[in-house]
């Protein structure tokens, strides 16, 4: 028997393929192996998909909601005081100019 010498082209799944495997495995229960054989890839490969997805759920679950608005209003304070430190500033030198435009021979 003839062994085959052409190379054998990699499979090359998207996030989206990846996930929607994953989540026949995990919502409708379809066994790995049943799964790989439907696309065509090995079990292991299915199984690192699924240990990323588990890895990475406490990532998922993260309420941003409240993260975005802690950051939002650190940056928001942050801004105000700067702008408080800038009109100061202003201030400072409005003050300045007076007192040179008052000064004898100023023009």
């Amino acid at each position: 028997m003839a062994k085959n010498t052409e190379p054998r082209s990699r499979r090359r799944w998207s996030p989206q393929e990846k996930a929607a495997i994953v989540r026949r495995h995990l919502r409708d229960q379809v066994p790995v192996g049943t799964l790989a054989d439907e696309v065509g890839a090995a079990p292991s490969q299915i199984h690192g998909w699924i240990k990323r997805v588990l890895d990475g759920a406490d990532q998922a679950l993260i309420d941003k909601r409240g993260v975005d608005d802690r950051r939002k209003d650190g940056e928001l304070s942050a801004k105000e005081a700067r702008i408080r430190q800038l009109e100061e500033v202003a201030a400072e030198l409005s003050m300045e100019v007076l007192q040179l435009k008052k000064r004898p021979g100023a023009t």
